[in-house]
């Protein structure tokens, strides 16, 4: 592994380790009407600097096999901080589509 891979895993283990992760709430909003009808949860990297973006985050943690672990977390999170001013709305939380072998 390159310096540069092995900055990027360690700092990739940090963010897991100490779970440097936080949610933010998109409003999905209805074209027709304009309500609000629900939040997408989104996770954001919780550590500044950082040696990448979110996007990144996913394919290294996919690249270094530690993707479920980093779902998770955000799942976790996304569902623990959830504010009470989204009741009555739905939550969207995405999860990617893997290959089963089927």
């Amino acid at each position: 592994m390159s310096e540069p891979e092995t900055a990027i895993k360690k700092q990739l283990d940090y963010i897991l380790e100490e779970k440097k992760i936080h949610p933010v709430y998109q409003p999905i909003i209805s074209l027709k009407t304009g309500d609000i009808l629900g939040y997408e949860a989104l996770s954001r990297i919780d550590l500044n600097p950082c040696a990448f973006n979110v996007e990144e985050m996913f394919q290294y943690a996919q690249e270094y096999q530690c993707l479920w672990d980093l779902e998770y977390i955000c799942r976790k999170k996304a569902l623990k901080e959830v504010k009470n001013d989204i009741e009555n709305k739905k939550l969207f939380i995405n999860l990617p589509l893997r290959k089963t072998g089927l």
